[in-house]
């Protein structure tokens, strides 16, 4: 068990102590002392820089239907051809119905799966994001095959990032309605992507 503690000096020939900070993971906590504030007579004041991993969050698989190609007059005929050939309109269970119609609607309709970010920011579009694969593309190169052509246009990329992301939430939060954000769940919603983890 590691950790750091103050002293009161009330009493300077034996001071006495009034302050802990105890761990058991001494590594997370780095360059710690403690300061001299003159806010006080008699001690001084804790001073440690924590680090911390977080877990990555697992992304959100998101289901839906793609409406690119849909045509509302084909897919009736053709929902009205199957549902004649392949079943008796008078006695047809909801079962078949349910299976005659997903069928024609899966062929018209697909079915597909998209990917976000489990931290995904609101102030996020689809120019911003292939400016971030951009910049950690050319992370990795700059990584791979360091030189100084290879840096400059990762920090290049990576300035314009941090500008874009500037504006882009300074014009969320701008914007953002305070009527909206109504009870705790929907204000850290809003909140959120304010702050880092």
């Amino acid at each position: 068990m590691g950790g750091v503690h103050t002293m009161c000096f009330k009493n300077t020939r034996n001071p006495t102590c009034i302050d802990l900070l105890l761990t058991n993971r001494e590594k997370h906590f780095q360059n710690s002392t403690t300061i001299e504030t003159g806010l006080s007579d008699f001690h001084k004041m804790i001073v440690s820089v924590l680090k911390a991993n977080f877990q990555k969050m697992s992304p959100i698989f998101i289901k839906y239907r793609n409406y690119t190609k849909f045509n509302d007059e084909h897919f009736k005929s053709e929902l009205s051809n199957e549902l004649l050939l392949n079943c008796d309109l008078d006695t047809i269970t909801y079962e078949e119905f349910h299976g005659i119609f997903m069928g024609v609607l899966n062929k018209h309709v697909p079915l597909k799966t998209k990917i976000i970010r489990a931290n995904n920011a609101p102030f996020m579009n689809k120019n911003m994001r292939k400016l971030v694969m951009t910049r950690s593309r050319l992370k990795n190169k700059f990584n791979k095959e360091p030189s100084v052509e290879n840096e400059r246009a990762y920090k290049n990329q990576r300035n314009v990032c941090v500008n874009l992301f500037r504006k882009a939430k300074k014009e969320y939060y701008s914007s953002l309605n305070p009527s909206v954000v109504v009870g705790n769940k929907k204000f850290w919603m809003a909140i959120k992507p304010l702050f880092s983890d």
